[in-house]
């Protein structure tokens, strides 16, 4: 009988650290998910707040074709239609060893810059803005990075909340600039700025 009790303890005792480590395996696989969750959000967020946008970059579109500049409106609406792509293409999960990875390549920094003050240029007409992009860069320099994370996650906000912010009528200038081997981009408007409870 004490031998019995002796196996039956031991066999217990193993029972029981086989099922805590599998209950270690399930916790790690349930905060995996949870992370791949919150990224799969925040993707979603950023598709929805990035594409909402670009939908503003088709007043100057609006504003061409009023004007009778059919070949200037379709250039912009490709350019809509290849931004949009682009945004949709880079916002698909790609996932390695669970771990979020983002395409990278050799950027003109110079053209993103253009492409993002141009993307804008209807909205800040509507409210008689001026966008003056004052690049003292190469127009040949190239940075490793995402093109349209940085061109439409990163740039475009910054232009449309100087857009929003600023008085009609008003200014905002885009620098460009190598300071210390580093480069130096600045988004400047005069408004109101944002409410610090924003």
């Amino acid at each position: 009988n004490r031998k019995k009790y002796h196996d039956l303890i031991t066999k217990n005792i193993e029972y029981s650290n086989a099922l805590e480590e599998k209950n270690q395996e399930l916790i790690a696989l349930k905060n995996r998910l949870e992370s791949v969750n919150a990224g799969l959000n925040l993707s979603n967020r950023t598709l929805h707040h990035d594409i909402a946008n670009k939908m503003l970059s088709l007043e100057l579109t609006k504003h061409l074709l009023k004007k009778g500049r059919v070949e200037d409106a379709l250039k912009k609406l490709d350019r809509f239609y290849e931004s949009v792509n682009e945004i949709i293409s880079n916002s698909k999960v790609k996932e390695k060893d669970m771990e979020w990875v983002v395409e990278q390549s050799n950027v003109k920094i110079y053209d993103v810059l253009v492409e993002a003050a141009s993307d804008f240029q209807g909205i800040a007409n509507k409210k008689g803005i001026e966008i003056e992009c004052i690049l003292n860069i190469d127009k040949n320099l190239t940075l490793l990075t995402n093109k349209v994370s940085l061109q439409n996650n990163i740039l475009s906000n910054i232009i449309h909340n100087a857009i929003k912010f600023s008085h009609e009528g008003g200014r905002i200038i885009i620098t460009a600039d190598i300071v210390d081997n580093d480069l130096k981009i600045s988004v400047i408007d005069f408004g109101v700025g944002i409410a610090k409870d924003k």
